[in-house]
């Protein structure tokens, strides 16, 4: 006997009711069948007047009904949790009568294995895109986060004291607040959109939330933003044929987090995800490609290919959630699947450990002199810089060791992986060279990873350098030298590496004009280049070294900066060196000390206001492959570097596409011959051309390479709660 799935607006009927009652689909927004919604068990909204009278009283009122659970016989479809209605479905009413499915709505799709009719309808490509998002840094949406950083609390240890705020849930680390679906999308901007419309004194009503994002604001409003005309994920969906289909996971998880326990996280979420929301049928329900073509195929991997996107933070985590999906698809049976993977501006690509990490220490804090926060928020936009925690945070501190890490992405993805190869050749990164600010050290490219931005890869970890001599600059090819003397009052060379957000661009003044031209809103408002802010700190640097050094070979003392709050301890102390005969005496100083002292404070001041507009320049280019992947003008300079083998300079996103020309699963519909669209079966025959090809399917990786011990312990500690495995996983201890 065939079976037939329900649909939207099927005519149902109940024992003791007088007049047949049509099903309205609320569950879900994503799965149809002709253009009508597909019900599930959670759907029992009827349109009124429901089922007319109802038999069960006399006189007969008007049906009210209270329904409990569907009851579904035989075999299950399923969508995540929920359960696909059938024509042989029922559901029972409190008031004693029993409801059939009378008409489901649809003549063709049906389940069962005679189905003659399903065979002749082509399975539908409909691809899946997960966004997971870097660490949320708004003070103020997420203080506790904040609050971590200060008090050295863990984000990845549940029990160390840590607050949550918006990061990712250490307690659950399934939780759900974690994913924000495509279904759940669609309904937040229906009532964002309800929101808009209110009047402003009822409006207020709904932003309780003043101290924490919304939704749309945490995930969504993460990736689109004026800066690149609020369509980024828009642009990710459409390339990767998964129309509304955007998902998300949070991967904030805040100051000194390592990148192997984010992609442990990861994979829980990931696994958690594809088992909810991935709506694939095992092999031995659908039939394989080299069986007979049936619309069942719609539920198989290569209908239905996943992109991961993870940004900063959330990179090492997108890589956990692929491999979740992959562990979902291997579990379910599926022996080979689909799967793309792009990295932007990477987080802890590699470790930094060692002799590396010593290095790094003596720079920022012996040479650079930088382990302080010195705000700016006066002159030019260029110089401007707020974003700086290095000292109240111990960013630079040997106790705390916050950037040390001995696990980066690389070293733990290729640890537990069975086959890293397979894996890395479904990837494409983007990272600026001058991606380097202390907040997200370390950044640069993942090894081995295919980059969109420098081809030949990137993992320095200083993005501007200070040379006193020419001659002291070593491996200087294809890297920018500045002859300081040429620029200002200094003596020295700044090095900059290839392959910068050099040219900046502003879109904030837009909120401030009212009628902004097209020209401002495509483009935005340019000012000061990367360039131009490392000269300037540059000349800053080395005037204070050099007012530094006069004043240690005229006094004979060792400079050490005092600002308004050392200078009234002092005066306490020399209270007490005044007033307290057993204090031991010291010499007085003179007038030339404290004027050459007061002439070096004011050049290390300069100089770290002009260090703090290198760390906001830095953290724009951590920003720019989000808000400006899109941008017409942001990589103009790229011109100059006659190593560029990607072959454009349009945009990040085109890089992205051009880098991922051979390496991305999705299809690119051909037009007809007068330069019309395709109508939808044309599509479907595309779609099935695309499939079969053996080109396509030299596209899919292996789903054995997650079948390991490790990963498997992943799955048991995260996924299932089995708390007596999770000693078996890597903990960076600190």
């Amino acid at each position: 006997m065939k079976r037939k799935y329900v649909v939207d607006g099927a005519q149902l009927e109940c024992t003791l009711g007088t007049a047949p009652g049509k099903l309205t689909v609320m569950s879900q927004q994503l799965l149809t069948i002709q253009g009508k919604l597909k019900a599930t068990n959670k759907d029992k909204l009827l349109e009124p007047p429901f089922f007319g009278n109802c038999t069960c009283k006399s006189p007969n009122p008007p049906c009210s009904p209270a329904f409990m659970d569907w009851q579904i016989p035989g075999k299950k479809t399923a969508m995540g949790k929920k359960s696909f209605l059938m024509n042989d479905s029922s559901i029972q009413c409190t008031q004693g009568g029993t409801i059939t499915v009378k008409d489901v709505n649809q003549e063709v799709v049906c389940t069962g294995e005679k189905e003659e009719e399903r065979k002749e309808i082509l399975p539908e490509l409909q691809g899946e895109v997960i966004f997971v998002n870097g660490y949320l840094s708004n003070p103020i949406t997420n203080t506790e986060s904040h609050y971590n950083a200060v008090w050295d609390k863990n984000p990845d240890a549940p029990h160390s004291g840590a607050m949550k705020g918006e990061n990712t849930d250490e307690h659950d680390r399934t939780h759900d607040d974690d994913i924000f679906t495509a279904e759940e999308l669609e309904k937040e901007k229906a009532l964002e959109q309800d929101r808009e419309n209110m009047y402003w004194f009822n409006r207020h009503k709904y932003n309780t939330n003043i101290f924490k994002f919304t939704p749309m604001q945490k995930y969504w409003g993460y990736w689109n933003a004026k800066s690149n005309k609020l369509r980024a994920t828009s642009d990710y969906c459409a390339y990767f044929n998964a129309g509304k289909n955007e998902h998300y996971i949070n991967g904030s998880h805040g100051l000194g987090s390592n990148a192997a326990h984010r992609i442990d996280h990861g994979i829980a979420l990931g696994y958690t995800w594809a088992k909810e929301n991935w709506f694939i049928l095992p092999p031995d329900v659908t039939g394989d490609l080299d069986g007979e073509s049936s619309f069942m195929l719609s539920f198989t991997p290569y209908y239905k290919p996943v992109t991961v996107i993870g940004h900063s933070q959330g990179a090492a985590m997108a890589a956990g959630v692929a491999i979740g999906i992959l562990k979902y698809a291997a579990d379910v049976g599926w022996e080979k699947v689909p799967l793309n993977m792009i990295y932007l501006a990477v987080h802890q690509p590699k470790n930094l450990t060692g002799d590396t990490y010593k290095d790094l220490l003596y720079k920022k804090v012996d040479l650079l002199e930088v382990n302080r926060t010195f705000p700016n928020i006066q002159g030019e936009k260029e110089d401007h810089g707020l974003e700086l925690l290095n000292s109240i945070s111990d960013i630079f501190s040997e106790k705390y060791n916050k950037v040390e890490h001995k696990r980066g992405t690389f070293e733990h993805l290729t640890r537990i992986l069975g086959d890293w190869n397979s894996f890395k050749n479904r990837s494409v990164q983007f990272t600026f060279a001058n991606d380097r600010g202390d907040l997200v050290l370390r950044d640069g490219d993942i090894p081995q990873i295919t980059s969109a931005c420098n081809p030949k890869g990137d993992t320095s970890l200083l993005s501007i350098e200070f040379y006193s001599k020419r001659s002291s600059i070593k491996n200087a090819d294809g890297k920018m030298i500045i002859d300081l003397s040429k620029e200002g009052d200094a003596i020295g060379f700044i090095v900059l590496p290839p392959y910068i957000a050099n040219r900046r661009f502003d879109f904030e003044f837009l909120n401030k004009i009212e009628n902004p031209t097209p020209e401002q809103i495509e483009v935005g408002e340019e000012w000061g280049d990367y360039k131009k802010v490392a000269i300037r700190w540059g000349i800053a640097f080395y005037q204070y070294k050099l007012a530094k050094k006069r004043y240690e070979v005229k006094t004979n003392k060792t400079y050490h900066y005092s600002n308004y709050v050392h200078d009234r301890a002092k005066r306490v102390t020399n209270w007490l060196y005044d007033t307290m005969p057993f204090m031991e005496d010291r010499p007085p100083e003179s007038a030339l000390e404290i004027k050459l002292h007061k002439e070096t404070s004011l050049a290390y001041e300069h100089m770290l206001k002009k260090y703090s507009a290198w760390q906001t320049a830095d953290l724009y280019a951590h920003f720019s492959p989000v808000g400006l992947i899109n941008h017409k003008h942001l990589l103009s300079d790229f011109t100059e570097y006659c190593d560029d083998t990607v072959g454009t300079i349009e945009s990040i996103w085109e890089r992205i596409k051009k880098s991922g020309e051979k390496v991305f699963y999705r299809l690119d519909y051909p037009k007809k011959p007068d330069g019309s669209k395709l109508n939808q079966k044309e599509k479907r025959e595309e779609e099935k051309k695309f499939v079969e090809k053996e080109k396509t399917q030299s596209l899919l990786i292996n789903t054995n390479l997650v079948n390991t011990e490790y990963i498997d312990n992943v799955i048991k500690a995260y996924v299932e709660s089995v708390r007596s495995v999770e000693h078996k996983l890597y903990d960076e201890v600190k």
